[in-house]
């Protein structure tokens, strides 16, 4: 109850506060034209107050989302944790299947459950140790082809299920970050690989995807590439701001492929965390054969 009413409370003043710097700004406009002050100062400094109380409603309704989020991710840790009792059961179960004389019709269904179930518990082990990384607020060096190739291993029956072909090139063996934690890379990959993946299905194409990865001067780099449907220009500039989507909201009934929509905050974290660490994000051109590359540059240990 405590907690419940001091959230209220410090809502609640966010408000007052809002509405007190609205009043100030309206009330010292209103003093300055009584006074007859130089219109032209008064109108920007109301300008100005304007534009900054819009900008701290923006962040207040991020904040917002962000709990959200954060509220989701203590979810899915439970949610992973819960799993883990299902797995050698469940694999027990499919293995007394495995040695019963069946026809080959049931043998191919009982295959195609377990290659369900492996994708279900490699999405939640990956999920369990990017939650249980978090506790650790140490950071380390991050090697970033390691990285890759556990990302590329999770991923794999999804890669399949949605014939996608996906490609690392490593230009240089020796691609390690600044101290990071490491579960921010399994954030930046999977937002990266489900932006992919989405706009893989919108092209309606045998998808393809090409991460390269390496070297440059004090960096290291990422290139993420895709054969998607590719990003038009007028939002090349905006696709990194909160609550910027190119999903649109799918109704109940919709098929799987319309109902992969994102709350329009996955680029804006990903863009926070590498400049967090002085590092940058932009869409550059892409190669032939491919629609959208983000490169990511960050520091070099």
């Amino acid at each position: 109850d405590d907690f419940t009413q001091d959230s209220y409370t410090k809502e609640h003043t966010t408000q007052e506060m809002f509405i007190k710097l609205k009043n100030l700004i309206d009330g010292k406009y209103i003093q300055d034209a009584n006074t007859k002050n130089e219109g032209q100062d008064t109108d920007r400094d109301k300008k100005e107050g304007l534009e900054i109380i819009k900008k701290l409603e923006n962040l207040i309704e991020e904040a917002g989302m962000l709990r959200v989020l954060a509220g989701l991710g203590l979810t899915i840790g439970e949610f992973t944790h819960e799993m883990k009792q299902f797995h050698s059961s469940v694999y027990s179960h499919i293995s007394k299947l495995n040695q019963l004389n069946l026809c080959n019709e049931a043998q191919e269904q009982i295959n195609e459950i377990k290659a369900v179930f492996d994708n279900l518990f490699s999405y939640t082990d990956y999920f369990g140790t990017t939650i249980s990384q978090n506790t650790n607020r140490k950071k380390t060096p991050i090697d970033l082809l390691a990285v890759l190739d556990r990302f590329e291993k999770t991923i794999k029956n999804d890669l399949e299920k949605n014939k996608i072909n996906f490609n690392v090139d490593a230009f240089d063996f020796d691609v390690t970050t600044i101290p990071m934690h490491s579960s921010e890379w399994n954030s930046i990959l999977y937002n990266l690989y489900t932006n992919s993946r989405k706009a893989i299905k919108r092209a309606n194409v045998v998808g393809k995807i090409l991460i390269e990865v390496g070297v440059e001067e004090n960096n290291v780099f990422i290139n993420f590439s895709d054969n998607g449907d590719g990003i038009p220009k007028e939002n090349i500039n905006r696709v990194f701001n909160a609550f910027f989507s190119t999903s649109t909201p799918a109704s109940f009934d919709a098929p799987n492929e319309e109902q992969l929509i994102g709350t329009g905050l996955g680029l804006k974290i990903v863009k926070d965390i590498i400049v967090s660490y002085k590092g940058s994000i932009c869409i550059v051109p892409s190669y032939e054969g491919y629609s959208t590359c983000f490169q990511i540059k960050i520091p070099r240990n």
